[in-house]
């Protein structure tokens, strides 16, 4: 299996540089552009299957990629949920909610935004999607456009990693990443391309 990994282009919240988990929010122009260049990347790769979260971000980013084919849709792919604080901004969180905020960033992975996703809990999710997808005997080119947060502890998990390693793989925003997985070993052929178009 050729797994080709995507974040979706960039948002107005990652302009703002604010927390977004499940706030269901748009492409910004530069993040089409950013998607249209992954697409002439990935322009002569023949996909067996497109998944992509539950988030528009993603589907529009997966529909750019490949307009004339139908993507499949599943929240296990979503981002984390930060709860009461999506959209905002970590100066404002120490400032407005300094107890909690300060014990989330001292014990991330175990203390729990307001309302939202326990770090346990996501990762979990994430891993076990993983398992299924890797599990699956279908073989060829799978396309996966989904989150930073999901991208890497999806590679942390192929690589053997525990969860928390996720902080090693950043996954830019106009660059596709590529694993290659045989009899469950894992491969990583590349990791964020942003230069060249490639061929299946």
């Amino acid at each position: 299996m050729n797994l080709y990994l995507v974040r979706h282009g960039e948002t107005q919240a990652n302009y703002d540089g604010v927390y977004c988990g499940l706030s269901d929010i748009s492409l910004t122009q530069n993040g089409r552009w950013q998607s249209q260049h992954v697409a002439w990347q990935l322009s002569e790769v023949p996909f067996d299957r497109i998944l992509v979260s539950a988030l528009r971000r993603t589907r529009e980013t997966a529909t750019i990629l490949r307009p004339d084919q139908q993507p499949e849709s599943s929240p296990e792919w979503n981002e984390m949920a930060f709860g009461e604080w999506e959209l905002r901004h970590h100066h404002d969180l120490r400032r407005d909610d300094p107890e909690r905020y300060r014990a989330w960033c001292d014990d991330w992975q175990h203390a729990v935004p307001p309302g939202g996703d326990s770090f346990q809990d996501f990762s979990r999710r994430v891993m076990d999607a993983t398992k299924r997808l890797i599990d699956d005997p279908q073989t060829g080119n799978i396309l996966l456009v989904a989150h930073q947060g999901v991208l890497s502890i999806l590679l942390a998990t192929l690589l053997g990693l525990p969860p928390d390693a996720m902080w090693h793989f950043r996954f830019r925003q106009n660059a596709f990443s590529q694993v290659t997985l045989t009899d469950g070993f894992c491969v990583v052929t590349c990791l964020n391309d942003s230069g060249r178009k490639t061929a299946s």
